[in-house]
């Protein structure tokens, strides 16, 4: 038993994991893309976990619920925990995205106090015990409907702020291993980010 504890140990120190995070229709999906063929033909085992969001049985955006944002937040940790045997992790979204929502659904009355709770404290514990090596935040895009996310600007920007003010707290009591940068689609800045990852994975 104490065998197998060390080993999964060992292993999640050795997975370097890259959490993409912003507000909806931000460019992470297309950035997650682009980082995993990048890192692959630098000859590394990558793993991408997708947004766990579209697979929820309850209702969300806009419409979300405590019950909701519980789902999200579980389902996000499960896929976390399911990926980390890779020697990188690339993480459409993280627990502090699925906070943000909880968040604004708390501040709309549609989500309770001890929801919220239990939520943060979650997602501050998990990010401390598997925590994630670099938090790339990205800035929200014109939106375009593809048929699941919401299309409300104005609810767009609103997630945007919570979020920053979310890493802004984090910041201050962040593990050491973490680092925090901005991150876009362009190609110089993918250039950055992935000279940045890099240097983490090699040491």
């Amino acid at each position: 038993m104490a065998e197998e504890i060390a080993e999964q140990k060992n292993r999640r120190a050795r997975c370097v994991k890259i959490a993409l995070s912003g507000t909806h229709c931000s460019g992470k999906t297309t950035l997650a893309k682009t980082l995993e063929k990048k890192l692959a033909k630098n000859n590394y085992k990558v793993s991408c976990g997708l947004e766990v969001v579209r697979d929820c049985p309850f209702p969300v955006n806009e419409q979300g619920s405590g019950q909701a944002q519980i789902w999200i937040m579980l389902t996000q940790i499960l896929t976390e925990l399911q990926l980390e045997s890779a020697e990188v992790v690339i993480l459409d979204r993280c627990v502090f995205d699925h906070l943000a929502y909880a968040k604004w659904l708390y501040e709309r009355k549609r989500l309770s106090q001890n929801e919220l709770a239990f939520l943060k404290s979650i997602a501050e514990s998990w990010s401390k015990t598997h925590p994630y090596n670099v938090i790339a935040t990205l800035d929200p895009l014109p939106l375009t409907s593809d048929g699941f996310r919401s299309v409300n600007t104005r609810y767009q920007k609103q997630i945007q702020v919570i979020l920053s003010k979310i890493y802004v707290n984090f910041a201050k009591h962040k593990p050491s291993e973490t680092l925090i940068v901005k991150a876009t689609s362009e190609k110089k800045e993918v250039a950055k980010l992935m000279t940045k990852i890099l240097k983490i994975i090699t040491g």
